[in-house]
């Protein structure tokens, strides 16, 4: 397997061979929707074959070497990936064409465990500092104390995550509004990494949670076929985004997965039907 340096110079070379300009940076996301295209459906040399077909000349390239900062280390420390300092752990590659971004993205194991122990820190400080309304500059400076792009990012995402605008969003939704309830003065590469945990965050919650609420579809069914909203709607599609607003409060106010709201209107139609066969066999 290719190492993410050697990614990134298969990059390079590309762009030299197809007189394309490479910008260190990965793109703001306001400039239209994401298209995110797996690796396991697209190698790089397909992406970049792609991009040399559609994009305006430029490619966007985000392959920062790993340096952590280990000012927080605690007791919990992985030692281990210090092994792993100055390596490439990440590597994005965009391209902009007709007013959408193409993205393709990997990441190494270590990358995410190193991700996931700074998080747990930055989780900490956030907590800290929106709480903060001391006016010595201590939440401030311990935000300065470790890698302040990913700080900072860590700090914004736990703020979104708690946001109900930003819980509720639908999936396709979540990027735009993530990016709209940011500081104005938000630096493009830590409004886009804070989106990204946030929304990665979302998602494990909403897995989490509505998976317990799947156990119940048949009791929210009924519940559902009582619900004003829903019972107001004519259509069908109608019907499921009552069963949405129905779901949301009842899953810490996050949106539903399509299938899970599909599922519960179904269940709702069934037992609507099977309540009036009861209801008509009565008479007689």
């Amino acid at each position: 397997m290719q190492s993410f340096t050697d990614l990134s110079a298969v990059v390079s070379t590309f762009a030299a061979q197809h007189a394309l300009i490479v910008v260190p940076a990965v793109p703001a996301r306001d400039v239209g929707p994401d298209v995110i295209i797996e690796p396991d459906v697209l190698d790089l040399p397909g992406f970049l074959e792609l991009a040399g077909k559609l994009c305006n000349g430029v490619l966007y390239l985000s392959a920062r070497p790993f340096e952590p900062d280990i000012a927080d280390r605690r007791e919990d420390f992985p030692e281990r990936l210090l092994e792993f300092r100055g390596q490439v752990g990440e590597i994005v590659v965009a391209f902009a064409a007709n007013g959408l971004v193409h993205l393709w993205e990997r990441r190494t194991e270590w990358i995410d465990e190193w991700d996931d122990y700074f998080d747990g820190i930055a989780r900490r400080k956030a907590s800290r500092i929106w709480s903060s309304n001391d006016e010595d500059g201590d939440a401030e400076a311990e935000l300065r104390s470790g890698d302040e792009w990913e700080v900072q990012a860590a700090v914004l995402a736990e703020k979104l995550v708690s946001l109900p605008e930003f819980r509720s969003a639908k999936l396709a939704d979540r990027r735009r509004v993530g990016e709209r309830l940011l500081p104005a003065d938000t630096d493009d590469s830590v409004g886009w990494r804070a989106v990204r945990r946030a929304t990665e965050r979302l998602d494990d919650l909403a897995h989490e949670r509505y998976g317990e609420l799947e156990a119940r579809l048949d009791e929210l069914a009924a519940s559902l076929l009582e619900d004003t909203g829903y019972q107001r709607a004519v259509s069908a599609a109608a019907r499921k985004q009552a069963a949405e607003q129905f779901l949301i409060p009842r899953a810490d106010g996050l949106h539903p997965p399509a299938r899970v709201r599909d599922e519960l209107h179904a269940r709702a139609q069934h037992l609507k039907k099977v309540n009036r066969a009861g209801a008509g066999s009565s008479l007689f």
